[in-house]
């Protein structure tokens, strides 16, 4: 393991995400308002992000991969360093907004270079590094809040981030040059289950959204950012992909879901619970970031043709609400009116059930056999079972073994078994600890790599 590349990776996210932070935290774009309805800052960098990402998914086939434009990287340096530098002028100027959403462009820019650095990343390493960065994001989050030199903060950490992708990518050239090239591995989802789980993830964190800003707008005087939310965001982060050894995104949703309902339910209540819902809120959309963020990565490993448009794909969806509720409010719609609160709630309903239903989600974590001929599946089967003899897997953890292997979810294997998932899980743990392996990705790399 690379531990060092590890570091790197989990800081320079860390510390990109505080510099957006301090950003908006630093008072330097005032809350403005359409319609009847008042937006904060943070809506501004959201939507700007938005545009960008949608920009990216268009032109994504195009430009092919970031990594292959250096300039792309000094390019969004560029407009960070623009939008701060007119900060710095003039806080609060006519325009502050446009500044805002260059350097939210450029941060966006930066995010996507760094998701795809992290798609040369192991599975483990991966997970480490999605672990590191929730951990570190609740000191930043902190820190944040009690700081009151928000953006020579936010330059800091924006340049600290830079210095960190600039080690990781050089790392990455070395290995590259020094390590053959492997062949991509193509996930085993077709494009309706795609487009359901993209939209079921869009309204989920729409809802979540939409429970903070309905919070925002009933002028809550504490921190904008709570720094208990991203500590248990961290929590639940550390227990899904490390104490698992393989992501669980059934589990992840159901959590999710869950965390967003009670916020919407919170707001029904009372308005005296609005800072509440938006701290669960909060936590709901930091788990969703963060499990969107590992499993994109994985999904793009096995897709370097159309990596870039993966990857902005999903922070699309994880922005689209900023554009939603800009529409809305044009539209005259008045979204603190109790109908529309239990309209989105309905819909949240919908798309959770369609998702905790649907196995096929469960395959967006897990490769697919990339085997286009007989003799080929022969070979690859024949690894198999030379692993399996290898390490003395048991008849029933060889079935699993073989299931597993080829991408097969746990509710799956246990319905095909005609067993509890408990157990499957459980057979698992033990294939994983004999394989000496830690996650599905890298029980299927053993195989592949196996020399008979």
């Amino acid at each position: 393991m690379h531990r060092a590349k590890v570091v790197f990776a989990f800081a320079g996210l860390s510390l990109l995400e505080a510099a957006s932070a301090a950003m908006l935290s630093s008072g330097a774009v005032s809350s403005f308002s359409i319609g009847a309805h008042d937006f904060f800052p943070g809506i501004v960098y959201v939507l700007a992000a938005s545009l960008t990402t949608f920009a990216l998914v268009l032109i994504g086939p195009k430009i092919g991969s970031l990594l292959e434009h250096p300039m792309s990287l000094f390019s969004a340096m560029a407009l960070c360093g623009a939008g701060l530098f007119s900060f710095a002028l003039g806080p609060q100027s006519q325009f502050s907004i446009l500044s805002l959403s260059l350097f939210s462009c450029g941060c966006t820019i930066l995010l996507l270079y760094w998701l795809e650095l992290l798609t040369a990343f192991p599975p483990l390493e991966l997970t480490l590094v999605v672990i590191g960065a929730s951990a570190s994001d609740s000191i930043t989050t902190y820190a944040v809040n009690t700081i009151n030199q928000e953006l020579p903060s936010c330059a800091f950490c924006l340049l600290m981030s830079f210095a960190c992708i600039v080690l990781v990518d050089k790392r990455r050239t070395m290995q590259e040059a020094d390590e053959p090239d492997t062949q991509d591995r193509a996930i085993g989802l077709d494009r309706r289950s795609l487009i359901g789980v993209f939209a079921g993830l869009l309204i989920i964190g729409l809802s979540a959204a939409y429970s903070q800003q309905l919070a925002l707008e009933g002028g809550v005087t504490l921190p904008a950012y709570p720094a208990i939310s991203q500590a248990l965001v961290f929590v639940f982060m550390l227990c899904l992909l490390y104490f698992n050894r393989d992501i669980d995104l059934a589990t992840a949703l159901k959590v999710i879901a869950t965390l967003a309902s009670l916020s919407l339910l919170l707001l029904l209540f009372s308005d005296a619970y609005r800072y509440a819902a938006y701290s669960v809120s909060s936590i709901a959309y930091g788990i969703l970031a963060y499990s969107a963020l590992y499993v994109s990565v994985l999904v793009a490993k096995s897709h370097s043709n159309i990596r870039l448009r993966i990857l902005a794909l999903t922070q699309c969806v994880l922005s689209f609400s900023a554009p939603f509720f800009i529409v809305i409010a044009l539209l005259g719609v008045d979204i603190s009116n109790r109908v529309f609160l239990f309209a989105i709630a309905f819909f949240l309903a919908c798309a959770s059930i369609w998702l905790l239903s649907d196995r096929s989600i469960d395959m967006l974590t897990s490769s697919s056999q990339p085997l286009a001929d007989n003799g080929r599946k022969a070979d690859f089967s024949a690894k198999a079972r030379a692993v399996a003899d290898h390490v003395g897997l048991t008849p029933r953890e060889f079935d699993i073994f073989s299931l597993s292997i080829m991408g097969r979810s746990a509710p799956f294997i246990a319905e095909n078994l005609v067993i509890s998932e408990n157990t499957v899980k459980s057979h698992l743990q033990r294939i994983y600890t004999k394989c000496g392996v830690h996650s599905r990705q890298e029980l299927i790399s053993l195989v592949e790599n196996h020399e008979r």
